[in-house]
């Protein structure tokens, strides 16, 4: 496995690896300062949205806590989010003797993925086995935690990081790698993806060349952009009542969604709080983003099963309106 000096990726190579690095309020800082000088923290949870660093300050943490990697057991909620993981793997892995003076870290992120029955085994083995290990959990969605849960936890809210901070991060990496680049260009990028430093990186990545980064941004297709312009399609078939147009709108989304990666939180967002949503539909969305965030197996399926239910309902929608 290669150093961090020698990864290749940006986003790994300058992910931040000290509380210094990081935009915090002053008073968290000192308490998570603290945590790493007394070698000891909290069942904690880390929540908030995309860009806002959560993930960054626990993996910090865990750097700078765990000595030995048998004492960290790293787990991904969105895979990993069923009763018997917490309750068999969690629990064999808090039991066992640890290898330095701090507790054992369970990090679990994306925790907001575990289902009711594995954060109610969470309940007991937190505090089972406190003396021997500890909770680190991040997630987007702090209402997805039950209450049972939250009690056990110390939580902290993580805000997105302000767009200067990020606008000279970005920057940085750039010089650091001796990057040829016109500032304008890099400046649209940011804004056109902020505050999602993990994909400006990458998109920034990918489009330099022998240390010259691309002028060209005409053809930096925003996924979710393209895809919310094919939902804006239906619905204006649906409201012309043109069966014939949504059926060709839906197969031309679900084929690019077969060539995308989609970032459906947003999309779900978006349609709901953003565009022109007809008022019938949001009930719709709300509830498939519902299940995108708790129970989904397949995004992609669970948001085109959202598509099919928003057409249907336009359709007997319509059917109403012109009985009227």
């Amino acid at each position: 496995m290669r150093s961090m000096e020698e990864t290749y990726l940006w986003v790994e190579k300058y992910r931040p690896r000290k509380l210094d690095d990081i935009v915090l309020p002053e008073e968290r800082r000192k308490i998570f300062q603290q945590w790493i000088k007394q070698k000891d923290l909290p069942h904690c949870l880390f929540y908030g949205g995309p860009g806002s660093g959560k993930s960054t300050i626990a993996q910090i943490l865990v750097d700078n806590l765990i000595k030995n990697k048998g004492d960290v057991l790293y787990l991904s909620g969105s895979v990993h989010n069923g009763v018997d993981i917490i309750r068999n793997l969690c629990a064999d892995f808090a039991s066992t003797p640890r290898y330095s003076e701090c507790p054992k870290i369970i990090y679990i992120d994306e925790g907001d993925y575990l289902t009711p029955a594995a954060q109610a085994a969470f309940r007991s083995i937190s505090e089972e086995f406190h003396d021997n290990a500890r909770f680190i959990v991040t997630g987007n969605f702090f209402y997805k935690f039950t209450e049972a849960v939250i009690s056990r936890l110390q939580c902290y809210e993580f805000k997105k990081l302000p767009f200067e901070f990020v606008q000279n991060y970005i920057f940085s990496v750039l010089e650091k790698e001796n990057i040829k680049y016109k500032k304008d260009s890099v400046t649209k990028i940011i804004q056109m993806f902020y505050p999602d430093v993990r994909r400006i990186l990458n998109t920034l990545q990918s489009r330099t060349y022998e240390g010259v980064l691309s002028e060209d941004i005409n053809n930096i297709e925003v996924s979710e952009d393209i895809i919310l312009s094919f939902i804006n399609d239906l619905f204006t078939n649906l409201n012309n009542d043109n069966q014939g147009g949504c059926l060709k709108t839906i197969n031309s989304l679900i084929s690019q969604l077969n060539e995308r990666e989609i970032n459906y939180v947003s999309i779900y967002e978006r349609l709901f709080f953003e565009i022109n949503t007809p008022f019938w539909s949001r009930i719709i969305i709300n509830d498939y983003f519902d299940k995108h965030t708790s129970s989904c197996a397949s995004p992609s399926m669970n948001f085109m099963a959202c598509v099919y239910k928003i057409y249907n309902m336009g359709i007997a929608y319509n059917k109403t309106r012109k009985n009227i």
